[in-house]
This record gives C-alpha cells, sequence and structure tokens, in this order.
C-alpha cells in the first residue's frame, strides 16, 4: 500500500492518532457516494485498528470511522460493491501529471483519479 501523508488535505489529526503505523489496509468500507459538484466522490470507512493512543474523550469507544472525499473526479471505475466490504485502499500521488489514483482491492473494487483526496471527518463510535 502506497500512502502519501504529505498530499492528504485535513490529514493531520488521523496521522497523529496513527503516526507511521497508519494504514488503509483492512478497512470495513461502508459507503461510496458520488455528487455532481465536483464532480466529487466520498467514501466512509472504518478503520481495522483503533489507535494505541486515542484522545481521553474516546474512552470506552474501539472503532475509528473515517471521511474521504476524492475531487475533481477525472475517472471512476466501480467494479462490485460486496457485503461485509474488507478492503484495502491504497492512495499514490502520480506527480508525472498532478494527480491522485486511489484503489479499493477487496470485497468491494473501484478506481478513482482526481486532483485531491481530503480526509473530511475522522471519529469514534462503539462496535460492537
Amino acid at each position: 500500500m502506497i500512502l502519501i501523508k504529505d498530499y492528504l488535505g485535513g490529514s493531520e489529526f488521523l496521522n497523529s492518532l496513527y503516526g507511521e503505523s497508519l494504514s488503509f489496509d483492512g478497512v470495513d468500507l461502508q459507503e461510496v457516494g458520488f455528487g455532481w459538484d465536483g464532480p466529487i466522490a466520498r467514501l466512509r470507512f472504518s478503520m481495522k485498528n483503533f489507535p494505541l493512543a486515542p484522545p481521553r474523550k474516546w474512552e470506552g469507544l474501539n472503532a475509528v470511522l473515517v471521511e474521504l472525499s476524492i475531487f475533481p473526479l477525472s475517472e471512476v471505475s466501480l467494479n462490485k460493491f460486496g457485503r461485509g466490504n474488507k478492503c484495502n485502499l491504497e492512495i499514490e500521488f502520480v506527480a508525472e501529471d498532478g494527480f491522485f489514483r486511489i484503489d479499493i482491492t477487496g470485497d468491494s473494487e473501484a478506481s478513482f483519479r482526481a486532483l485531491t483526496v481530503n480526509v473530511d471527518k475522522v471519529s469514534a463510535y462503539l462496535r460492537e
């Protein structure tokens, strides 16, 4: 997996939670949404692991939910969206053309090409 942290907008809090162990492998992909405004794709997923040193306000919680926005889209391919949705999310910045390539593999399969990838929201919840 290639994750270019320095290029992801709004990733400071997520980076502070996971540091060098930040990985989007084995996430639980919950939602892929599209909007005409941009055009944009939004991904919502739960991280595989809970951070070792979460914020105090997350005491008693055990899962982290992340929302990413990918825009403006120049290419989209959604081949399948599965149940259970254990997936690997790879984000690569292609310097030659200045675009991000985002690939989802696993129970779901998709790929995107866009100018930006932003971390819009990071929150915690109790997964039973």
